[in-house]
């Protein structure tokens, strides 16, 4: 496969206007090791070459979002949407619910449960929108129970996905829930092989509130120095004590 990727992409050097093949590089691209630096060569491309295909429009908007490049990535997406114009529901569920992430990343917290929304309206069992939507509502200590509902509809069919069961730990956590969360939170660091600083913070956070103060903060230690870590974590550590 790495072979005929690299086939594929030097023929797009040649000929760029050949729609089936960039499409097959851009998606054969994407994975958990993707280069998205190079990929967002070949969704520009894609929306340079074919300005009025949906689909490339939304694969820029993916890889924009990525690259946290999340104002351009709004642009992208709600032009798919605007384009695609209701005739592909799978696209536009996708693009509403990579549209609430990127909408949520830059603030506009309303306008990005509204498109998680539209997401759920068209499937109501995606997963990845369920647990994205759930995962910021609870950091906005908003609608706990409905963040609830969906976080434990997802762990349920991922019982093993650490993604999944960090987001159920901290809504469980947000809802006052510390041992529960505490359950699901160990759950999600043992079938992680690399914990983000995120997992490792929320964990200290967790054992903070059972009064495990030193496994806290030894805890809050491991996810010093990651770019994830909240701008409160050095003042955990120094003091000893959780900060919101």
């Amino acid at each position: 496969m790495p072979q005929a990727l690299d086939y594929f992409k030097k023929s797009l050097a040649i000929l760029p206007k050949n729609a089936p093949v960039l499409e097959d590089v851009i998606l054969s691209s994407f994975g958990e090791n993707a280069n998205f630096e190079e990929l967002e060569t070949f969704t520009t491309m894609g929306v340079d070459e074919f300005p009025n295909a949906p689909e490339f429009w939304f694969y820029d908007g993916v890889v924009k979002s990525a690259r946290k490049k999340d104002s351009l990535a709004v642009v992208s997406l709600e032009r798919a949407l605007e384009l695609n114009a209701g005739k592909n529901p799978q696209l536009a569920q996708v693009s509403f619910g990579s549209l609430g992430n990127s909408l949520y990343n830059l603030g506009q917290k309303d306008s990005a449960f509204a498109n998680f929304e539209k997401a759920l309206k068209l499937n109501p069992n995606d997963d990845q929108v369920l647990n994205n939507y759930a995962y910021f509502l609870s950091l906005e200590k908003r609608e706990l129970e409905k963040a609830k509902t969906m976080a434990e509809k997802v762990v349920k069919k991922n019982p093993k996905n650490a993604t999944f069961l960090d987001t159920y730990a901290w809504v469980l956590f947000q809802m006052g829930n510390y041992q529960e969360a505490y359950t699901y939170m160990d759950q999600a660091i043992q079938n992680e092989k690399e914990p983000s600083g995120v997992m490792l913070e929320h964990y200290g956070d967790i054992l903070y509130h059972l009064g495990k103060i030193q496994e806290a903060i030894a805890w809050w230690k491991k996810a010093e120095g990651s770019s994830e870590a909240s701008d409160q974590l050095e003042r955990k550590i120094k003091e000893g004590k959780y900060h919101e």
